[in-house]
């Protein structure tokens, strides 16, 4: 029986005989009272013998013990050898449960491997180098030659070791594992890492050596082309032409929202990154409500000879009266102190406006 299960024979083997004891105290009682109606009515019938409940010893024994007490001593007897009985059985399944783990067959446990194990590992062979020797058998190992690459690495699929690597992350050790011709596993309890090792170590053996199928690879091949690729080469070229498939698609949908930035010679550059300030209402009366940025510095780089940050302008005919400018040069302490405490005095946030870089 598996370790995990002796315990739930244990509680059933003891349940068992507190019942059966339980009920043979109850069936002997009722014999000795030659089963008299005042006992109550039988539970059911086993042919003439009627059959009463177990636990109605207990009912009787309350209720009629001034009329018979040492008849119900006697059943009470009966029903407390469960007790004994119980512990004799509880301490022979411990002491059956203790010879299992003798033999322990759990993952991660180690243990001489046995006769029928070694032959199934085909080291019982005829031919092959000797590598020692198991009761009346030697063990024989035959490698593959050193030449045959796909030799290798079948005989490495076969018969080396898995790697197995319970909290995998971004899949580094299966991956290396997988390179080397081993059969590899991994898992984690982060969904995120299960995806990139998915993407690492799953997906990319299920495409080896199969040509690209995006519709730009296709119409080479049909025409005269040849796909010459190792590996996952061809998973690699689908891949990155689906995502610059998609990149085209966001641009083309809401490149709209992200305009280009106006450059001091009037060209225009793609805006790399996009940096979002809450915003609240001035609460200075002669600023009339106008939006005010919650930022906590207006630094962009404070690297010596490549400083950068973002000045506020008063402009009328901006939005809210002001627009922000990129500015890169040197600056004084003074300056740089007052750009970096940014505007930390706000609470409230109302509204979004971004600077654009």
């Amino acid at each position: 029986m598996p370790a995990t299960r002796i315990l739930w024979g244990a509680i059933f083997v003891v349940f068992s005989i507190v019942l059966a004891t339980t009920w043979g105290a109850t069936q002997w009682t009722a014999y000795r009272l030659a089963f008299q109606s005042e006992l109550g009515p039988a539970w059911f019938r086993l042919g003439s013998l009627p059959i009463y409940p177990p636990p109605a010893f207990f009912w009787w024994w309350y209720r009629f013990d001034a009329y018979a007490p040492q008849l119900f001593i006697e059943g009470a007897g009966i029903a407390a050898s469960s007790g004994f009985a119980s512990i004799v059985a509880a301490i022979a399944m411990s002491v059956a449960r203790a010879r299992e783990a003798t033999n322990v067959v759990t993952y991660g446990s180690a243990r001489w491997a046995t006769l029928d194990e070694v032959r199934a590992a085909g080291l019982l062979g005829h031919d092959g180098v000797v590598l020692g020797r198991l009761e009346h058998e030697y063990l024989r190992h035959d490698p593959p030659p050193k030449d045959d690459g796909k030799a290798i690495l079948d005989y490495l699929q076969a018969k080396a070791p898995p790697v197995y690597d319970p909290f995998s992350g971004g899949g580094s050790i299966p991956l290396e594992a997988q390179r080397l011709g081993l059969r590899a596993y991994g898992s984690d309890l982060n969904p995120v890492a299960v995806l990139i090792g998915k993407a690492l170590v799953e997906i990319p053996p299920k495409f080896a050596g199969l040509p690209p199928v995006n519709p730009q690879s296709q119409a080479k091949l049909k025409h005269g082309g040849e796909w010459n690729g190792k590996g996952a080469q061809g998973l690699a070229e689908d891949v990155r032409y689906y995502g610059q498939w998609m990149r085209d698609e966001a641009e083309k949908r809401i490149g709209h929202l992200y305009p280009k930035a106006k450059q001091p010679d009037g060209s225009e550059a793609t805006v790399i990154a996009w940096l979002w300030a809450r915003t609240v209402r001035s609460p200075d009366p002669a600023a009339k409500g106008a939006m005010v940025p919650l930022v906590s510095s207006f630094m962009l780089s404070t690297k010596e000879g490549k400083k950068a940050w973002v000045e506020r302008v008063i402009d009328a005919n901006a939005p809210d009266g002001w627009r922000f400018e990129v500015k890169t040069g040197t600056l004084s302490k003074a300056d740089e102190e007052r750009l970096k405490l940014g505007t930390k005095g706000g609470k409230a946030s109302r509204g979004n406006r971004g600077s654009k870089l």
